[in-house]
């Protein structure tokens, strides 16, 4: 039978343990503590990093991250969001505004108001007359008298149409349309008014004429005047008692009658 702790085994074994009893009994050497020391420093810091990371990974998914501050720095402040006025102005509600009229004079209740703009007058609305001659120094003279006999508000403008007619009817003389002559007219320098004749209102217009003719030649006396208001073609025949025979004028229309005026 054969001994056991003869064999290579056993003798191997018994190296192996020879060997763990001088590792332990065999203190460790500086370099080597501080080598395992730092190998577990490296270890403690990878694990502490790791749990940072999951940690801050959980905060963020979390929704609860939050910004830190310095004690003496304030928070800053998100301004509240400023909403514009509306364009569309708020309707306001105004109290009608009531204008009093004027009580009517007494006995004008009915009355028709003036009117604002008189059209031309007309030989259909009116009455022509001749007023009174007048004469100086071979000069001879009568006004041509225009009153309204309308209902309404009419007005007169510039210069009527004046023909000297003879005894046979013949027209004798077509009357020059001057401002002033040697018996009266317009003002001098003036242009023609225009005269809005209310009715019963009356205007005219001076005619001269001279009593002898500037060449002295024969005179023939004019007995009638045909006379056509102004802007109108329907004339009226006037007799005119006179001795004038030249130089027949006419001026513009005035208010009222004119006549001799120096």
């Amino acid at each position: 039978m054969s001994d056991p702790h003869g064999t290579p085994a056993f003798d191997r074994r018994l190296a192996e343990l020879a060997r763990s009893a001088a590792a332990v009994a065999r203190p460790e050497s500086p370099a080597a503590v501080r080598l395992r020391a730092g190998r577990r420093t490296v270890r403690r810091r990878i694990g502490t990093g790791a749990l940072a990371v999951a940690v801050l990974g959980a905060v963020v998914a979390g929704g609860v991250l939050r910004p830190s501050f310095r004690d003496d720095v304030p928070p800053a402040v998100t301004p509240s969001p400023v909403t514009p006025p509306s364009s569309t102005p708020t309707p306001t509600m105004e109290a009608p505004s009531v204008t009093a009229s004027p009580p009517s004079p007494a006995g004008t209740v009915g009355a028709r108001p003036p009117d604002p703009t008189p059209g031309r007058c007309t030989t259909a609305n009116l009455t022509v007359t001749l007023g009174s001659p007048d004469a100086a120094s071979g000069h001879r003279s009568v006004a041509v008298v225009f009153r309204n006999s309308g209902s309404t508000s009419c007005r007169l403008t510039g210069y009527p149409g004046v023909d000297a007619l003879g005894g046979d009817g013949r027209t004798l003389a077509h009357a020059e349309r001057t401002p002033r002559g040697y018996l009266g007219g317009a003002a001098r320098g003036a242009r023609p008014p225009t005269v809005t004749l209310r009715p019963g209102g009356v205007a005219s217009a001076l005619v001269e004429a001279q009593g002898f003719r500037a060449d002295g030649g024969p005179c023939t006396a004019y007995v009638r005047l045909l006379v056509t208001p102004p802007d109108d073609v329907r004339s009226v025949r006037l007799g005119w008692d006179t001795d004038s025979c030249g130089e027949l004028e006419v001026h513009p229309v005035v208010p009222g009658v004119t006549g001799r005026s120096g």
